[in-house]
């Protein structure tokens, strides 16, 4: 999808168990007493729980970059 964009997709492919690698030192790692995984957090765990459950209600077939906004903006009054 970047490239319909003229970008270029610098990720990094990983194996699923890459990724369980990663997964689980991001479980163990801490700062301050503070969990790897809640740093990395855009948002605290309830709001998440709070945006995941209004997401759900407006029934999507699916996110995609033509219609998040419109999805953003049904989703604001639920929050």
């Amino acid at each position: 999808m970047p490239e319909a964009h003229n970008l270029t997709d610098c990720l990094l492919p990983l194996t699923e168990e890459q990724v369980a690698v990663v997964q689980e030192i991001m479980e163990e790692l801490e700062y301050d007493g503070v969990k790897c995984k809640e740093l990395m957090a855009f948002t605290s765990a309830e709001f998440a729980s709070h945006a995941e459950v209004a997401y759900l209600s407006l029934e999507l077939q699916r996110l995609t970059f033509e219609n998040v906004w419109h999805v953003f903006q049904d989703m604001l009054p639920l929050l």
